[in-house]
């Protein structure tokens, strides 16, 4: 009789116990402390950082010489009638005519561009390259400033920052334009566009 009491008092304290489950201590959204963070999928960031300089240097320059040289003593000395004095006047009066024209010009362009700007991976080459493209616009001070870059990355050219100098874009097409006071300020006035259309 006692032990039938004391299984009845282990079911019923076994019924009185709550189910208990183990989790898994593993976070599927965690970041892995071995892969690699670098940008590999299509949608991915890549920050492109942007060190550009150029430099154009034109010079032409153009001589022209012409002379010519006249005497009418000649044709005087051939003319009936004409005194001494004459012929000795006309041989001494010759006609000199010399035109020199030497025009120079010298163009000098350079231009410097530094930026950072996030782009997309658009798509994955054949060859595991990436084709990226981003643009960024910045308005600050009444000036509008858009930067627009496409071109190809290779993954090896990836730093662990995630990202690129610009340098290593290859067939990078990298557009700069601004508008506003400054920007406006690079145009030439009406004054020297006619100038230039004349000459």
């Amino acid at each position: 009789m006692k032990i039938v009491k004391q299984l009845l008092l282990i079911v019923f304290l076994l019924c009185q116990t709550n189910l208990v489950f183990g989790e898994s201590l593993w976070d599927d959204k965690a970041a892995s402390f071995f892969a690699d963070n670098k940008a590999h999928s299509i949608g991915d960031s890549i920050t492109i950082v942007i060190e550009e300089s150029s430099t154009a240097y034109q010079k032409a320059g153009t001589v022209l010489d012409n002379k010519s040289n006249s005497s009418i003593g000649p044709l005087a000395s051939n003319l009936p009638g004409i005194s001494k004095f004459t012929q000795f006047l006309s041989t001494a009066t010759k006609l000199n005519e010399a035109d020199k024209f030497d025009g120079k010009g010298t163009t000098q362009r350079a231009g410097q561009l530094s930026a950072k700007v996030t782009v997309k991976i658009t798509k994955i080459l054949d060859n595991g390259e990436y084709e990226i493209e981003g643009n960024k616009e910045v308005f600050i001070n009444s000036e509008n400033q858009k930067i627009r870059i496409k071109g190809t990355v290779r993954p090896k050219d990836i730093d662990e920052n995630n990202t690129v100098l610009s340098t290593y874009v290859s067939n990078a097409q990298i557009s700069y334009s601004g508008t506003g006071p400054v920007g406006d300020s690079q145009e030439p006035g009406i004054l020297s566009k006619v100038l230039a259309f004349l000459f």
